[in-house]
């Protein structure tokens, strides 16, 4: 995209319509950038966010979970005890 681009930047216009409605998808109306957060803090956000949605997505089965988001169980399971996450009861 930066080599076709008119300019120094990539400008929106310059997106198809295709990456246009996946980027609509990902980003909340209300990211935590807009609200002037900072990059650490908006990037833990989001982790336990996916963390959170992983789970519930594999009805908490955490080798399903970590294999969703890319991980090993182990990092999974890292992961949640940096947020204190807890699995639901009686999963594992």
């Amino acid at each position: 995209m930066v080599v076709l681009a008119q300019g120094p930047r990539v400008n929106v216009t310059e997106l198809s319509a295709e990456i246009l409605k996946a980027g609509m998808r990902s980003v909340p109306l209300h990211s935590p950038t807009s609200a002037g957060v900072a990059l650490k803090a908006a990037v833990e956000e989001l982790e336990q966010q996916m963390l959170q949605e992983a789970l519930i997505a594999c009805k908490y089965n955490q080798v399903q979970a970590a294999k969703r988001l890319g991980l090993s169980r182990q990092g999974l399971i890292k992961k949640l005890k940096r947020y204190n996450i807890v699995p639901r009861a009686g999963t594992q």
